[in-house]
């Protein structure tokens, strides 16, 4: 039997068990919370960071030049002073459209030409460091991506240059596209992504030195039916290049491909492009004002020109007509990326530069 001390001594051994559990529960408990907090605000950071990156952090004004919000305001108000509206924008190959282009297909208001200012040259300066572009009616007339070096770019009317009218996004949600150039003679390329929004004050085009290019992304995506066997032809020509070039077999493959630029493998040697490129050396894709409303006959050129051609929305005439149409319908794309496409003989004497000519690389 315990003694009356022993009992004590029990009854207080079991307090302190009991006391150091509900210390250790409580410890336990904060710990969680603490390790929950600190994941949260890991995850919090780098959500900001990604959408900082993206221009979407700021909620109504897309930032520029790293800077915060109220800090970009200030950058808009300098340059940015009245608005020229901008309902659509696509690229084609390198080439920036918008609804401010002169293009004979179908966009009638335009500006014949344009004022592009990189504002991190112009911060601080006496006057704004600008270059101006002419216009022409072709697509490949118009703003070239691939030349301009890093920095974040508005766009002004060169005719209203003097009131710094630019160039105003108006889609309501935000708009972001990104193609790659082509790598210069040291291999290193250039990011360029387009961002918009209707309550930031101007369209941005953003420049940033890249190396490589994303798994995802090839400079050049190449049509070769399978009935041209010759392992000379296609991808080959381009063997002992710096381009990134991705083979398929047929025009819903190739739309498919990120990519701003496509060949086009055909019968004989000829080398034909769009109605819509300037281009006088080459042969244009006929149009048939008939069957094809306007648009160039070649199946490659036309649908693979994406966004601008309105590609898989079929065709009017005879349903033989509407094939490649109704083969681009099935893929969901709402791209703006337009692929500057060329359909080239596989007899064709010396490809490579031809296509090198043509695409600028």
């Amino acid at each position: 039997m315990q003694s009356i001390e022993e009992v004590k001594e029990e009854e207080e051994l079991k307090k302190k068990i009991n006391q150091k559990r509900r210390i250790r529960g409580v410890l336990i408990a904060v710990n969680a919370l603490l390790i929950s907090y600190t994941g949260f605000l890991a995850v919090s950071s780098i959500v900001d960071l990604v959408n900082k990156n993206n221009g979407t952090n700021i909620g109504d004004i897309i930032t520029v030049l790293d800077k915060t919000e109220n800090e970009s305001k200030k950058i808009y108000d300098s340059f940015a002073h009245e608005k020229a509206d901008i309902i659509d924008v696509a690229t084609y190959g390198k080439y920036l459209l918008t609804s401010k282009s002169k293009i004979t297909y179908e966009l009638d208001k335009y500006t014949d030409s344009v004022r592009l200012v990189n504002l991190k040259d112009a911060i601080g300066s006496n006057s704004i460091k600008s270059e101006s572009i002419s216009l022409g009616n072709k697509f490949n007339e118009q703003i070239d991506l691939f030349s301009l070096t890093n920095g974040d770019y508005i766009i002004h009317d060169a005719l209203r240059a003097s009131n710094f009218v630019t160039f105003h996004y108006t889609g309501v949600d935000y708009f972001s596209e990104t193609i790659y150039s082509f790598p210069d003679k040291e291999g290193k390329r250039t990011k360029i992504t387009l961002k918009g929004k209707d309550s930031s004050p101007a369209l941005i085009v953003n420049v940033t030195t890249q190396v490589d290019l994303p798994s995802s992304y090839y400079d050049i995506v190449i049509i070769k039916d399978p009935k041209f066997d010759d392992e000379n032809i296609g991808a080959k020509w381009f063997e002992n290049t710096q381009l990134k070039v991705k083979e398929v077999t047929s025009l819903k493959e190739a739309y498919r491909v990120n990519a701003s630029y496509a060949v086009n493998i055909i019968e004989g040697d000829s080398i034909f492009t769009s109605n819509y490129v300037n281009e006088n050396t080459l042969k244009p894709s006929l149009i048939e004002n008939g069957v094809y409303d306007s648009l160039d006959s070649d199946n490659a050129i036309r649908e693979l020109g994406g966004y601008v051609f309105n590609a898989g929305a079929g065709i009017k005439g005879n349903e033989e007509y509407a094939i490649a149409s109704r083969e681009i319908m099935t893929v969901k794309n709402n791209s703006h990326i337009g692929k500057y496409a060329i359909s080239i003989g596989k007899d064709i004497i010396n490809p490579y530069t031809s296509i090198q000519e043509i695409f600028e690389f």
